[in-house]
């Protein structure tokens, strides 16, 4: 800006005139530039609403202190206001919570009687298969060890009799006996598999294409040679599993009281079907599965069609 042109603002006026030598008690609204008497009659005659310095400079000064205090009062109105929706956001938010939390205590609290009444029940004591030997058993493989063979294997043919003549009695029928022995015989397994699994397991299956899926809270799948291959990712305790089709399985959750249809190829659940009882074992067979459903008052088998549930 060039400073001849430079117009000082209010703020920066001088108590006395440069070109006379008298006070400034003066301001015109015009020039917006502080004036003493004289040059007021020379330089500003012409102009209007000549008002005097010191109440342009107070009334100034209150119009900043008032647009200062504007803001302050509008910030903390503001504040007040976040503060209130937020409040009343809480309220709204504890009501809500209040009625879940009391519907998880009546769970918890079901889940607890249930527990309480199972106890004594056999299916809640801890298994275990042993085996006391008979002595006398020894004793008696002893005596059988000159035995060479368990006995015979033949095959037992009749020859029928041909009416050659109505006339004529039938001929008497014809056995033959080939034999066929079949000497110590013995009785081995087949496979034994180690499954890389520490908890308790609840059920499992072999899939139609050789692996195999292990029930232990979660889902575990094994390759043919019973390698850890992955977890199905299906949230919730599961029990028991049986296999629908090539890609598809389900899967029953007694604590939800839910069926769920997995899809293997994608690994997404393509139907849930709600029961009112805690649901257990389960089978399938002929498009129909077999569920054990089980409660506090009483326990059932349910027979389901899954074509009619998977549309």
């Amino acid at each position: 800006m060039d400073i001849k042109i430079y117009k000082p603002s209010i703020h920066a006026i001088r108590s006395e005139c440069e070109k006379h030598g008298q006070q400034l008690t003066l301001y015109c609204p015009s020039h917006l530039m502080p004036c003493c008497d004289e040059c007021i009659s020379k330089s500003h005659s012409n102009c209007t609403g000549i008002e005097s310095l010191a109440g342009v400079v107070g009334k100034t000064k209150i119009d900043t202190k008032k647009e200062s205090f504007d803001k302050d009062i509008n910030s903390v109105i503001y504040i007040l206001d976040e503060v209130v929706s937020n409040k009343t956001e809480n309220i709204k938010r504890g009501e809500q919570q209040y009625e879940k939390v009391h519907q998880i205590e009546q769970q918890v609290h079901q889940y607890q009687r249930y527990v309480e009444d199972h106890e004594d029940d056999e299916r809640a004591k801890i298994m275990e298969i042993k085996l006391e030997q008979n002595d006398e058993i020894d004793k008696t493989i002893s005596k059988l060890e000159p035995l060479k063979s368990f006995g015979e294997v033949y095959v037992d043919k009749t020859k029928m009799a041909v009416n050659r003549e109505r006339s004529v009695r039938s001929e008497a029928q014809v056995k033959s006996r080939e034999y066929c022995k079949k000497n110590n015989m013995t009785m081995n397994f087949e496979k034994t598999i180690e499954i890389p699994i520490d908890r308790e397991i609840s059920d499992m299956i072999c899939l139609m294409d050789g692996r195999l899926i292990i029930v232990e809270l979660y889902c575990q799948v094994l390759t043919p040679d019973s390698k850890l291959q992955k977890q199905l990712p299906i949230p919730g305790e599961a029990c028991s599993v049986t296999q629908i089709n090539k890609n598809t399985i389900a899967i029953s959750y007694p604590f939800e009281k839910v069926i769920k249809i997995f899809n293997m190829e994608n690994e997404t659940v393509i139907k849930v079907i709600t029961l009112d009882k805690g649901c257990w074992g389960l089978s399938f067979a002929n498009n129909s599965s077999a569920v054990a459903c089980v409660s506090l008052n009483n326990n059932e088998i349910r027979i389901i069609d899954l074509e009619a549930d998977l549309g």
